[in-house]
């Protein structure tokens, strides 16, 4: 887990930082991190749990943050961050669990794993249509 914050802070510093020229005007940066399993306190409250997340840390003091989120149901991985960039209920999304229904195992423990599966517009689509880049990591 430490190495997968370090990996993941690293990489997103960096895309923070690149792609501008000296005296370059600035768009602004949308960069969305969501921690699957991980408690806000765990980061906005760093010193009491012992945690040396600084460049998460420097996402708090830099930009802005929420200090939690209303789950939805069910509460697990996919349908949440299904919601996450879609920023509509599974209901409406598509993503009602992690794995997809398959009672004749046809596909068999298959999971929600691509974008097509989803049934609502994406915060990346939304973005390639006002004409700016993306990028998602895993």
């Amino acid at each position: 887990m430490k190495q997968a914050l370090r990996v993941l802070s690293a990489v997103l510093l960096v895309l923070c930082s690149a792609g501008r020229l000296p005296g370059q005007a600035r768009e602004p940066l949308l960069v969305v991190v969501s921690i699957d399993g991980l408690r806000p306190d765990y980061v906005t409250q760093a010193d009491a749990h012992g945690a040396r997340v600084a460049n998460l840390r420097r996402f708090l003091a830099e930009g802005a943050y929420a200090e939690g989120v209303e789950g939805v149901v069910p509460t697990v991985t996919y349908p949440s961050h299904s919601t996450i960039v879609t920023g509509v209920w599974p209901a409406k999304h598509g993503i009602l669990a992690n794995t997809t229904f398959d009672p004749l195992e046809k596909n068999f423990a298959a999971w929600y794993w691509y974008s097509e599966d989803l049934r609502a517009r994406t915060l990346w689509q939304a973005a390639a249509e006002a004409g700016r880049k993306t990028a998602s990591l895993q």
